[in-house]
């Protein structure tokens, strides 16, 4: 996001832009540079078989080198916690928070590594995937599954750069043809201080 204060700030600012994400490398130095992240978003899944899409909003905070949590506050509140490589979720009832231990765990803990991954700038750490950076129309890092088992799940995930060097403010997660999930992040914060408390306490 370009803060102009004067004319000349926005000019600097654009040629940051053009700059820093002109290859990969320059892409994964920037991102080493950050400490933690922190941010508000809206998740959005489109469906071929729902008229409406599903919407959500939460926030989340992520610190090197591994600590996320990842927490919905609608339209139904819950919490997830990565830290230590330990995962835990919570879901808001009419008791209060109450822990999920389901197998469904797994299968988070593994879309939650590979976020946290993204921002630590190494997209290519998973196999299964190969990254290349997307000039234009924006700049992005294209994720293409290799395997055809998985691009049957998997089209293709794109992590749209923001204008600030090593930050990401949108993924588009594409599910076949006509399923899609898209994240916006907004009020992005970095390299702010965050208590370890933070990912391990509701």
């Amino acid at each position: 996001m370009i803060t102009a204060i004067k004319k000349i700030m926005v000019i600097a600012a654009a040629l940051v832009l053009v700059s820093w994400a002109d290859n990969r490398g320059d892409v994964e130095q920037a991102a080493q540079k950050i400490t933690s992240i922190n941010a508000e978003f809206t998740q959005t899944k489109k469906m071929e078989l729902l008229a409406r899409p599903l919407v959500s909003t939460g926030k989340f905070y992520y610190r090197q080198p591994g600590s996320l949590r990842w927490e919905y506050t609608s339209p139904v509140q819950s919490v997830l916690m990565l830290h230590s490589g330990s995962l835990h979720r919570y879901i808001k009832t009419r008791q209060g928070f109450v822990e999920d231990d389901t197998a469904k765990l797994k299968s988070m803990a593994v879309v939650l590594t590979e976020i946290t991954s993204w921002f630590r700038g190494t997209f290519d750490a998973n196999p299964d995937f190969e990254a290349r950076l997307q000039a234009s129309p924006s700049k992005a890092i294209i994720l293409t599954p290799k395997s055809p088992g998985l691009k049957k799940i998997i089209s293709s995930i794109e992590l749209q750069l923001s204008d600030r060097p090593g930050v990401i403010h949108r993924v588009v997660i594409r599910e076949g043809e006509k399923n899609l999930t898209i994240l916006e992040f907004r009020n992005i914060g970095i390299n702010a201080e965050i208590q370890e408390e933070l990912f391990t306490q509701l």
